[in-house]
């Protein structure tokens, strides 16, 4: 086990991969936190703020969790290469000859993205945090971090982001071929559970909407949606399942098929 680990470390630190969807996710990040912060409790017309104050709790949560999605979402991607890098690379054979436990070699990637994917989510919540206060500090409004759940959400958002990794391994594992893996990767954080939680809702089959991972992972961090979510704990439980059992099935296919 702790070989396949170390081989899957190195494959993930001497390839350009890992920083190049970093850069990509620190300007994402620094664009959308600036840009939420920036209009947080600005009145678009009589209607009322289109965000909530900066110098609210909650406001405070929405600004820190804006860059969450690119987050998470260039973590699944990582996740989602690495998962299938040896299919794509035609690499598996020699991979599983020399590690013949193939269970070994699914949780080594998941173990080797998970590091990375911590990685990923102090870079994400410190620079969102460093990007909150000077914007709060250019519009002249004090900001309290120990307001209700708003060092909660910005810890929380940590876990949130290295577990987004882990599914995006198990995806990777699953689907073999790695344009598929990320096509499915962006094209459901972007579109599918948005819009499956929209219908959800549309149907009137409520709290189930509450339950796609989308929701649960923004219940995790208290953001705001504008829709129901669930307890940040709760979020917590169903995205720890769902990495769980995506894990799981890639661990089970990986043991059971034929590498060629």
């Amino acid at each position: 086990m702790n070989r396949a680990l170390s081989a899957e470390l190195v494959k993930l630190r001497t390839t350009r991969m890992w920083w190049g969807l970093l850069v990509a996710l620190v300007a994402l990040v620094a664009l959308q936190v600036a840009f939420t912060a920036s209009f947080a409790g600005r009145y678009a017309d009589a209607g009322g703020p289109v965000l909530p104050a900066l110098d609210t709790p909650e406001g405070l949560r929405t600004a820190l969790s804006a860059g969450y999605q690119y987050g998470y979402l260039m973590a699944l991607v990582l996740g989602a290469i690495v998962g299938s890098v040896d299919f794509r690379h035609r690499t598996a054979t020699q991979t599983f000859l020399a590690s013949p436990h193939r269970g070994y070699v699914v949780t080594a990637k998941c173990l080797a993205c998970a590091v990375a994917g911590l990685v990923y989510a102090v870079v994400t919540q410190v620079l969102s945090l460093a990007i909150v206060l000077v914007v709060a500090a250019v519009r002249g409004i004090d900001v309290d971090l120990g307001g209700d759940g708003v060092l909660r959400s910005l810890l929380l958002g940590v876990p949130g982001i290295v577990l987004w990794c882990v599914v995006g391994v198990s995806l990777g594992v699953l689907l073999r071929n790695q344009v598929a893996a990320v096509l499915v990767a962006v094209g459901y954080v972007l579109l599918i559970d948005p819009l499956a939680a929209l219908a959800i809702r549309q149907l009137d089959a409520s709290p189930v909407d509450q339950y796609t991972l989308g929701s649960a992972s923004s219940a995790l961090v208290g953001a705001s949606t504008g829709a129901d979510v669930l307890s940040w704990w709760a979020g917590g439980l169903v995205m720890l399942a769902y990495a769980v059992v995506i894990a799981v099935a890639g661990w089970l296919v990986t043991t059971h098929r034929d590498v060629t």
